[in-house]
């Protein structure tokens, strides 16, 4: 090969790195961070809270709890309709006295990134959710949930009324 023909390849290979490079920066960049640590839970009026806000909460009472101290799923019922929040409580039956003790996990939230699809209907929104937390006991991995929540405006602000996890990733 000549050396024309050598540096047009060189050029070339780089313009394409160049591209794909940034158009990766851009993509991940496209989703709203909320924050690389999580806040303590702030007071605040969920009447006047906007579907950003709603999830967000949610979001940061899901995944920051340690379960010697609460569930998971206790204290998220303020954001969520009685359809939604049945969705995500376990069933709880009699409580059998011969059951081994429950094992003590701690979740730490880390990134939320949410993704919006706008209906046409003005009191719905859906959004994918990209959650990244830690649990104990996995060591140094992260885990990536990806949530579809939909959400209504009620009387009293905008609720969730489905949390469907759509895929769990350990990283």
């Amino acid at each position: 090969m000549t050396k024309f023909k050598l540096k047009y390849i060189f050029v070339l290979i780089f313009v394409i790195l160049i591209l794909i490079i940034g158009g990766s920066l851009i993509f991940w960049e496209s989703g709203q961070k909320k924050s690389e640590k999580p806040e303590k839970v702030r007071e605040h009026n969920v009447e006047e809270m906007t579907p950003d806000e709603v999830i967000h909460a949610f979001v940061e009472l899901m995944y920051t709890y340690d379960t010697s101290e609460r569930m998971f799923y206790e204290g998220t019922e303020e954001y969520m309709t009685q359809a939604g929040y049945d969705m995500i409580v376990p069933f709880v039956g009699e409580e059998d006295s011969d059951a081994e003790p429950e094992i003590r996990m701690v979740s730490k939230l880390q990134e939320v990134y949410c993704f919006y699809q706008r209906d046409t209907e003005p009191d719905r929104e859906e959004a994918i959710v990209e959650v990244w937390s830690t649990v104990s006991g996995t060591g140094s991995y992260r885990i990536r949930t990806l949530l579809h929540l939909e959400m209504i405006q009620q009387e009293n602000g905008w609720k969730i009324n489905s949390c469907t996890v759509l895929d769990t990733l350990e990283e």
